[in-house]
């Protein structure tokens, strides 16, 4: 391989793709974040950082997924259209900067479990999933990633903010900012795994089941903030995180 792009989403498998890959290519590679309202803040931060102290190359780039008016209606298969336009604009990237490759972070562990965005990929047999081709875990690359000191490899699994929404709801970039400010306020009152899911007549927040009752602890908090953003209805979720409900 003489060169490639790595997308970015400042997750573990990513983080852990950007690293290996720097190693063998150098400046020959460059890491690159798909920017958009669905990005959470911290995780764009977190991007940035990653980078920066490791001296490796990053870009920010807009996508177009929200011009999409398949993906604002938020169908089942909405990741589709939005890995979709990432790829396309990678693509693009990579031909105007003479880069040969895409690398994306898909772990084998994650082809058991309902991935409509993955297909994306079979649009061009330049985008490469290296994280499947070795058969790598999702503990596979937490254990790599511990074993190279990385600080993200214990940070919990994430999605993006459309995700949040309650499917066939349309997606809209004022809800996701909300959702992205309430999630903030979670994790500043020490709660790790955090979403605040979207219904059509509620609010249902969702943490880990050991923070279940820390969050129940701090409710009264939880709701003061969570109401200044304009919610009436909101409900702890007593079965805990589930990154498929």
């Amino acid at each position: 391989m003489e060169s490639a792009v790595v997308a970015f989403s400042g997750g573990v498998d990513s983080a852990l793709l950007v690293v290996l890959a720097h190693a063998e290519l150098g400046n020959r590679m460059v890491a690159v974040m798909g920017v958009s309202a669905s990005v959470p803040e911290r995780d764009r931060l977190l991007a940035t950082s990653f980078c920066t102290s490791r001296k490796i190359p990053f870009v920010e780039m807009d996508t177009k997924e929200f011009e999409d008016p398949r993906y604002l209606k938020n169908p089942a298969n909405r990741c589709f259209f939005c890995k979709q336009t990432l790829f396309r604009t990678l693509l693009s990237f990579a031909d105007e900067n003479n880069f040969q490759y895409i690398l994306e972070g898909t772990n084998a562990s994650d082809l058991k479990g309902h991935r409509p965005g993955y297909a994306a990929k079979e649009e061009s047999d330049r985008i490469l999933s290296p994280l499947v081709d070795a058969g790598f875990t999702k503990d596979d690359v937490r254990q790599l990633a511990r074993d190279l000191t990385l600080e993200v490899a214990e940070k919990p699994q994430s999605a993006c903010l459309s995700s949040r929404i309650e499917i066939h709801l349309p997606i809209d970039p004022g809800v996701l900012k909300k959702i992205d400010s309430a999630e903030n306020t979670l994790r500043d009152l020490g709660l790790q795994q955090v979403r605040v899911r979207f219904h059509r007549d509620h609010v249902r927040i969702e943490v880990g089941t050991q923070e279940i009752e820390q969050a129940f602890s701090k409710r009264h908090i939880i709701l003061e903030k969570l109401t200044a953003l304009g919610w009436n209805n909101i409900s702890l979720d007593l079965a805990g995180y589930a990154s498929k409900k």
